[in-house]
């Protein structure tokens, strides 16, 4: 995905990301168990690319997003960090029916280091370790300001199982395959996508003074997503 932002925006620095991790399901049939869970299609993976992807509830609502990346015998899955833990839960009841495994710790995420192979956005290459180094600076606020610039949300906590993935623009990205197949929530997805039933969008805003918190409601009833250090953030809202 690219845009105009590409060309002046300012370079992400070396650092760490503690806002993100990656879920890792091992396995040579990693990839046939997420394509029921993940909302893209993780048979055309990339090893040196991620690929926007986002998990679903029954219901069809966002548990997590992120990007899916191959990874050697297993595929791992970038969410942020808040998520991890209920992801993990989310899917263990099916990792257990299946010849894959999930691994209990994350790794971690380095951004434009040396070693960093994996293509995010443009500019933006991620390293995936067991443990990022202990001086590692910490540039999230570097990545969410992109993401927002990007028009790309990203789903913490406050705001997981809340809404579907086009309200959330996923599909605008990539994220969401709507020739795959089946997968948890796919069904309402396609409904929504289809019946053109979504009424309520991701949108940019500007703040002053005092930040919003994500997860917040606004005097007209939007929803609060992201939040950048430079006044931008993301909202989904009625269209």
């Amino acid at each position: 995905m690219t845009s105009d932002l590409d060309q002046t925006a300012q370079p992400i620095p070396v650092g760490h990301w503690q806002d993100a991790c990656v879920l890792v399901i091992e396995g040579s049939m990693a990839a046939d168990f997420l394509q029921g869970y993940l909302t893209s299609d993780t048979l055309q993976l990339q090893a040196d690319h991620a690929q926007p992807t986002a998990v679903c509830n029954v219901k069809g609502r966002v548990l997590a997003n992120g990007w899916a990346i191959g990874l050697p015998a297993a595929i791992g899955v970038l969410i942020h960090t808040s998520m991890f833990a209920a992801t993990a839960k989310f899917l263990t009841p099916y990792v257990n029916f299946s010849k894959c495994e999930l691994c209990e710790q994350p790794l971690s995420v380095m951004v434009n280091s040396a070693d960093a192979s994996i293509e995010l956005l443009p500019g933006i290459n991620l390293e995936l370790l067991e443990d990022a180094p202990a001086n590692a600076d910490d540039v999230s606020a570097h990545l969410q300001q992109r993401l927002i610039e990007q028009n790309i949300a990203f789903v913490s906590a406050p705001v997981s199982e809340a809404f579907l993935p086009q309200m959330l623009s996923l599909d605008r990205i990539g994220a969401v395959d709507f020739d795959k197949g089946c997968y948890l929530g796919q069904e309402i997805v396609a409904r929504a996508q289809f019946r053109g039933e979504v009424k309520r969008q991701l949108v940019a805003f500007n703040w002053q003074n005092e930040p919003p918190v994500v997860g917040d409601t606004t005097s007209d009833r939007d929803t609060i997503i992201n939040v950048g250090a430079n006044g931008q953030g993301l909202k989904v809202a009625k269209v």
